[in-house]
Parts: C-alpha cells; sequence; structure tokens
C-alpha cells in the first residue's frame, strides 16, 4: 500500500510537473526535439487519463459504467504511461536541484532515453512473463466442521474474474473442465466478475450459463464491478440464473443460510449488519477489511467467511511477499483462523498488469464435515 501511495502522491506529481516544465524550456529555446516530442506524449497521456477517469464518474451518477475506449485508454495509462512519468518523479527527488530529466554526467536527451528505458523494462518483463509463463489454475480443498444441518454440503468459492482486462479464456475452460470432478452443492461468485465494463459478461455468458446449471450460483458485486455500472451487472447475472445478494440473505435448501454484503471500497454504506440467522450462515464480502467492522460474527451464526479482492498481492517478490497489499497485512490467501474462520481467494483475473507471478490463480472448494 505505502507503494501505491507513493506513486500516486508523490511520483507522478512530480513526474508530470517535470514534465511540463522541460516541454517550457523546450518552447522558450525555440527548439523542439526529440526530448520535447516524448514529453508532449506523455502529457497528452496524462489529459487522456483525466479525461477518461472524468467521464468516467459522469457516467456512473447516470447509472452506467465505464466504455470500452475509456477503458482501454486506462489500460495504456497503467501499463505505459505511469512506470515513465513515475520514474522520472524518481529523478527529480534523486536531482534535488533542477526539473529538467538528467542523470549525473549525461546530457538531458539521453538522460530521458534512459528514464524511458527503465520505467519501460517492468512492463516488458511482465508482458514477456505473461506470453512465456501459462498461468496454472490452483485447486484448493478445505474442510470445516459444521453444525447440522450443513454438514455434508461441498461448496465452490471463485472470485476476481477481472472480464474484459487480459481475459485468457483458457483459464475459464479449465474452471468449467474441473466443475464435473468437483460436484459442488452450490456455488458463490465473490464479485470483481468484470474489470470495468459490464459487456465483458455477456460476451462470456457462456461461462455463466454453465456455472448455473451446474449448481445454483450466488454472487455479491465488487468495487470493478459497480465502477461498471451495479444496475446493469446485477441484471445481467440474474438474467444468466444467478442471484446476486447486495445486504442481502439467501437460503440454501433449508440447510445454509448466505449473506452477501455490499462493497466496502466503492459503496461505503451505512452497512446492514447481519442479524442473528436462523441456519448455520456463510458470510461472502469483497473485501476481507470489511471483517475488521463486523465483531461478534461467530454468536450470530457464522461458521464461515469468503473474501477476494486482494489477487493475493498478484506479483509475489521472493523473501518479501506480495509487491503490493491491498488489504490489511493480517490476511493472508487461503485459510485464516479467526471467529468465524476466513477464507481468503487470490481470485482468478488481472488487475492493471496482466501477469502472476508467484501467485497462481485460484479456485477453491469448502467441504463443510
Amino acid at each position: 500500500m505505502l507503494l501505491l501511495y507513493l506513486r500516486s502522491y508523490l511520483l507522478l506529481p512530480l513526474g508530470f510537473l517535470q514534465i511540463g516544465l522541460s516541454l517550457e524550456t523546450q518552447f522558450s529555446s525555440g527548439s523542439f526535439d526529440l526530448l520535447g516530442l516524448a514529453l508532449l506524449v506523455l502529457l497528452f497521456g496524462g489529459g487522456a487519463r483525466l479525461w477518461s477517469r472524468w467521464t468516467h464518474l459522469v457516467a456512473l451518477k447516470q447509472g452506467q459504467g465505464i466504455g470500452e475506449g475509456q477503458h482501454l485508454i486506462w489500460q495504456i495509462s497503467l501499463l505505459v504511461t505511469d512506470p515513465i512519468v513515475s520514474l522520472m518523479g524518481l529523478l527529480s527527488l534523486y536531482q534535488g536541484s533542477g526539473w529538467v530529466v538528467r542523470l549525473p554526467y549525461l546530457p538531458p536527451t539521453l538522460g530521458l532515453w534512459v528514464a524511458v528505458v527503465l520505467g519501460l523494462i517492468p512492463l516488458l518483463v511482465v508482458l514477456a512473463w505473461r506470453v512465456w509463463v501459462p498461468l496454472r489454475l490452483e485447486i484448493l480443498q478445505f474442510h470445516l466442521p459444521a453444525p447440522h444441518p450443513a454438514k455434508g454440503i461441498n461448496l465452490l468459492f471463485l472470485s476476481d474474474l477481472h472480464l474484459g482486462n487480459w481475459p485468457d479464456r483458457r483459464i475459464l475452460f479449465e474452471i468449467l473442465g474441473s466443475l464435473e470432478a468437483l460436484a459442488p452443492d452450490l456455488i458463490i461468485l465473490g464479485g470483481d466478475l468484470t474489470d470495468h465494463h459490464a459487456k465483458a459478461l455477456e460476451q462470456n455468458r457462456d461461462f455463466f450459463n454453465t456455472l448455473a446449471k451446474q449448481a445454483p450460483v450466488f454472487a455479491i458485486l465488487g468495487n470493478h464491478d459497480l465502477s461498471a455500472g451495479g444496475a446493469i451487472c446485477s441484471a445481467l447475472l440474474e438474467d444468466m440464473g444467478i442471484q446476486v445478494l447486495r445486504d442481502q440473505w439467501a437460503h440454501f435448501e433449508g440447510r445454509l443460510s448466505i449473506f452477501g454484503s455490499r462493497d466496502l471500497e466503492a459503496e461505503n454504506p451505512e452497512y446492514t449488519h447481519p442479524t442473528e440467522a436462523q441456519l448455520p450462515a456463510l458470510l461472502v464480502i469483497h473485501n476481507p477489511n470489511l471483517l475488521l467492522s463486523w465483531p461478534d460474527l461467530e454468536s450470530q451464526g457464522f461458521i464461515l467467511a469468503l473474501a477476494g479482492h486482494t489477487h493475493g498481492g498478484q506479483i509475489h517478490v521472493p523473501f518479501l511477499g506480495p509487491l503490493v497489499n491491498v488489504s490489511d497485512p493480517t490476511f493472508v490467501p487461503g485459510f485464516n483462523a479467526g471467529q468465524p474462520p476466513l477464507i481468503l481467494s487470490k481470485g482468478v483475473g488481472y488487475a492493471a498488469f496482466p501477469a502472476r507471478i508467484g501467485c497462481a490463480p485460484d479456485l477453491i472448494l469448502v467441504s463443510l464435515t
């Protein structure tokens, strides 16, 4: 999380300021070489990003999601513009004096290209990994003691598909191919099923239809689904036979109660704290941090909580752990002891960078015994 704040609130502003001042130097000197051209491209990239964010906010007020064009601009910004601009900001900090991109003993133009190359290295490494290292779906199985009448239920949990963001259809087929062997009694979807536009759900209708034919499916919405238009995503999923829960209860065969929560990050509502369940209860949340604000859930009948959102960090650095941690550090992928225990999924898809390094996508089967 510290890296995210450093990039968003320090490096990017410094980088864009350096771009503006460098452009001013270019124009005032009456020359406009490759240095000025590169800076101008980055400046327009930042403007396009601001336009994408503004139009997205307007669309959300109108109950709509982000368009595919806006989503493409956002991806280009994340994968190309941000690394370069962030590095320029870092060089500004390093230099201390003067705002023109410059490395020790290097002329300004060469210094810029060094910055550009260094900024692109992480992107090239990630893309190469994405191409040459195929994803392997990890199937995790947990056995959890449960009171009668929930004993004997097998539930399948998958989260964070992020459809529409560098989709990997092979993983979806692998999930469907595992259904028959796993034979779940019900299926839970933990949010962020699409990345930023609802059209991706419609484009993968065959996947969701197959899930719904296998077993009853219950879903919650994540922050990305809400960015795509929560009402639109809910309607599409319901049309495909999937029951969407937003601070609502559902019941499975008179054996298990399921409470699906609204999203902590995107909606930040006055949460409906679930009242005591009449049956053994399952809590489904997108962001695990929500558990920190809901004490004493076990006494209310909850035997298990399921969450996603974190992607397990998506990229693990040896000996250091996840590159970015978007939840409380006490939560780890897999089983977390507690009252009730939490099972945290690493998800299936990607957020931002199209790679998982040392962090395989997962499909979770929970057997209540």
